[in-house]
């Protein structure tokens, strides 16, 4: 299926120029905002009250893969399922798990020269599409998260086949001409019995997972989370597992997204690649043996400003996803009525705001030296900007600054001129890049590809 979403902005800017527009999804109305000032209407006075709407509007068979996840969760309901999940997706948790996470992205980018995907090879230089060298990355990242110990290569090879069924499912669920319907979902289809089927077989080897891991006392973040939801009767089992399966499946093409949108962005602007690169290089020969982790924690560095302004650039996604407003108020100028599905333009509103100045389209992240959080507040769009914020956005963090190093240690990006292409056949915002690495070999001398 081919998708317009970049059409429909264009279209929506036409009409409406300044002012917030509505679109259909499916049988609902959805509010589109982009301005800083039309976001803090939305926020103000009622965010902690804002509630997703069901199955974020898709339909009766994304509810069943994800309508009782944390993301769609709301409240009290939402609070209680976070409280389970939080402390394993932490900040001190995301820092204890970079030894483990740097061994995997030593690994990878050891063998990424020899990826079938590499489009052309000179020693140790290559060539590769960004998105395709990222797909596997986060995915198997973000599951030491979920299973720790418990994540052998059988485990992980068996979560790779599950994520090949849960794609199609997805796109069922969004695309599908009837999928929506709840009567069609009570009817005996192939697609009824597929979601039937891998409803079970997920639940079984979650289950089988925990079990494993108490029987030999494994370490397991997801046991620990199961603990909570076991002795919490405000919480249920299949909260649990659509959470867990939120985490790692639905999210993957927006964290491949994010690295390889990180690694084109540095690929394009070579000056700022060699300040960064030059700023790892002192921060490893000054941190006297104790890792990264100090380093990391700052949010005044220059590998901080790159990922923050990647994603403001490059961001994974044209739409945030639809959070309802709690009572009736006015954005932009217009009478909202309480109830109604408000998404935000993600590429305008990091683009365009005033904040950034007159190269908003330009990507410099040494800008964030000279302006505070609190004044693009509402102009930036990352991990959310209400007091939602994603579950996931501290092992985000980790992961991308972690892949900034791994890679700069050892190669020089290029290869990127113009603008990025945007594949069509995905929901979210999946370049279609070409980059150069060139090994920078040991004495961190770059060997030209002939």
């Amino acid at each position: 299926m081919i998708l317009d979403f970049a059409g429909l902005r264009r279209e929506g800017a036409r009409l409406a120029e300044q002012d917030p527009f509505l679109i259909r999804n499916g049988s609902r109305k959805e509010l589109v905002i982009h301005t800083p000032e039309q976001v803090k209407d939305f926020f103000q006075h009622d965010a902690t009250a804002h509630v997703k709407p069901p199955g974020l509007n898709f339909g009766h068979y994304f509810e069943r893969i994800l309508g009782q996840s944390v993301g769609i969760a709301s409240g009290n309901k939402w609070r209680a399922m976070r409280a389970h999940f939080n402390p394993e997706f932490s900040h001190a948790a995301a820092t204890n798990l970079m030894t483990k996470f740097t061994k995997e992205l030593k690994t990878w980018i050891n063998e990424l020269p020899w990826d079938p995907a590499v489009v052309a090879k000179d020693g140790d230089n290559f060539v590769v599409d960004a998105a395709t060298a990222c797909r596997i990355l986060p995915f198997r990242l973000i599951a030491i998260a979920c299973y720790g110990d418990m994540l052998t290569d059988k485990v992980f090879e068996r979560l790779l086949s599950f994520n090949v069924v849960h794609e199609k499912l997805m796109g069922q669920a969004v695309f599908g001409k009837w999928t929506c319907s709840r009567i069609y979902g009570m009817l005996p289809t192939k697609a009824k019995k597929q979601m039937d089927k891998y409803e079970k077989e997920w639940r079984d080897f979650n289950i089988e997972l925990v079990k494993k891991a108490r029987e030999t006392n494994t370490r397991c973040p997801a046991e620990k989370i199961y603990v909570g939801f076991e002795s919490n009767p405000e919480v249920s089992e299949a909260e649990f597992l659509e959470t867990i399966d939120e985490i790692l499946f639905t999210n993957i093409d927006v964290t491949s997204a994010v690295l390889a949108f990180v690694l084109i962005n540095l690929a394009a602007n070579p000056a700022f690649q060699e300040k960064l690169r030059s700023e790892i290089r002192h921060e490893q020969a000054t941190s006297a043996g104790q890792g990264l982790g100090s380093y990391f924690a700052k949010d005044n560095t220059l590998v901080h400003y790159a990922g923050q302004e990647s994603v403001r650039m490059s961001p994974a996604a044209w739409f945030s996803l639809p959070e309802c407003t709690a009572i009736p108020k006015t954005i932009g100028g217009y009478q909202i009525p309480a109830g109604t599905p408000v998404i935000i333009d993600w590429r305008r509103l990091n683009s365009k705001s005033d904040v950034w100045g007159d190269d908003g389209d330009r990507f410099r992240p040494e800008r964030y030296a000279d302006i505070s959080p609190s004044q693009y507040r509402y102009s930036l769009l990352r991990f959310g900007i209400g007091p939602r914020k994603c579950l996931g956005k501290n092992m985000a963090d980790v992961m991308t600054k972690l892949t900034i190093v791994t890679v700069l240690e050892g190669y020089r990006l290029s290869g990127v001129t113009g603008d990025v292409c945007l594949r069509k056949d995905r929901f979210t915002c999946t370049p279609q890049q070409l980059v150069q690495f060139t090994s920078l070999g040991k004495a961190g001398v770059p060997t030209e590809m002939d």
